[in-house]
């Protein structure tokens, strides 16, 4: 039975997650911060800073003790956190560090699936329009949200985006999923225009030695809270527009709900839907098809045709 701590076995459990490209790198981050918050509660009122003493003493009380401390998390939050300490347990039991599996003592914590937030299809051909095209930061953002929106990117994925990711001549765009996994998607004629007006502008603003697609007005890699602020400006001058749109609970991912939910409501398939989002299980797609879809189709055969074509 190994003596080490339990901060050694967590520093060695994320080395395993990053070689084995299952994980995302914000899945990572995600992972480590509760997994060290966890260690923290453990060792200070606990008293157990090793793996042998943890197996030993370990009791259910533990985590309804630490679970019951954090009052501010909601379920999801909860519900996350468990399932990174379960992932680390049998992580644990595998390589042999524990002899028996600790996951039993775990609480089962039930989130209750909720829609998610997306955009009308007026509203989200109003939004792309509203960046202006003929500057540095507008063509971005009109890029950026074409990406989001035209092809239901999620936030890390677009930031992740190189420069040698994109290949105009075969009209694709290589995009690093989760789990570092690689999809092809299509980029349609209005992608492929704004992306290329976009660079005019990014060549001249970009350091050489950051290859990747979006930055900031300093020249450097756009983030995901860069991205989210970006949103925001626009989304308060979509609110200008139409002032019975309320802004509250929309997100960058809300542009690739929308992306999803706007495809299966023309008609797509939802396999075809699948691939393009890249999730690994039709079920993670299936949620779409529970959108009250009578409250769009006026409004999409209004918006009819949609700028899906490649």
């Amino acid at each position: 039975m190994t003596s080490k701590t339990i901060s050694d076995q967590i520093s060695k459990f994320l080395l395993k997650l990053q070689s084995s490209k299952d994980a995302s790198e914000h899945t990572i981050r995600a992972y480590e911060a509760d997994l060290r918050h966890w260690a923290r509660f453990i060792e200070c009122s606990k008293k157990v800073s090793s793996i042998k003493e943890l197996e030993k003493q370990i009791h259910p009380s533990w985590f309804r003790d630490y679970f019951s401390q954090g009052l501010g998390w909601s379920r999801a939050t909860a519900a996350r956190k468990c399932a990174c300490l379960r992932s680390f347990f049998r992580c644990l039991a595998d390589q042999g560090s524990l002899s028996r599996d600790l996951t039993g003592y775990l609480p089962r914590i039930k989130v209750p699936q909720k829609l998610p937030r997306f955009l009308t299809i007026e509203q989200a051909l109003k939004l792309i329009e509203l960046p202006k095209k003929h500057s540095f930061l507008g063509s971005r953002d009109r890029a950026l949200f074409d990406l989001l929106y035209g092809a239901g990117l999620r936030i890390f994925e677009v930031t992740e985006i190189q420069l040698q990711h994109l290949d105009f001549q075969s009209r694709w765009i290589t995009v690093l999923g989760k789990g570092k996994k690689e999809r092809r998607l299509p980029l349609s004629d209005l992608m492929i225009h704004s992306i290329q007006n976009y660079l005019n502008y990014r060549k001249k603003e970009a350091s050489p030695d950051h290859q990747a697609l979006f930055i900031n007005y300093r020249g450097q890699p756009l983030s995901s809270r860069g991205v989210s602020k970006i949103l925001a400006k626009y989304l308060v001058q979509l609110r200008v527009q139409e002032p019975d749109f309320n802004e509250k609970g929309v997100s960058p991912h809300s542009l690739r709900h929308s992306f999803a939910t706007h495809l299966l409501l023309s008609g797509a398939h939802l396999k075809s839907i699948q691939e393009l989002l890249g999730h690994a299980q039709l079920s993670t797609t299936e949620r779409y098809t529970h959108v009250d879809f009578e409250t769009l189709s006026e409004e999409y055969r209004k918006a009819k045709p949609m700028k899906f074509k490649f």
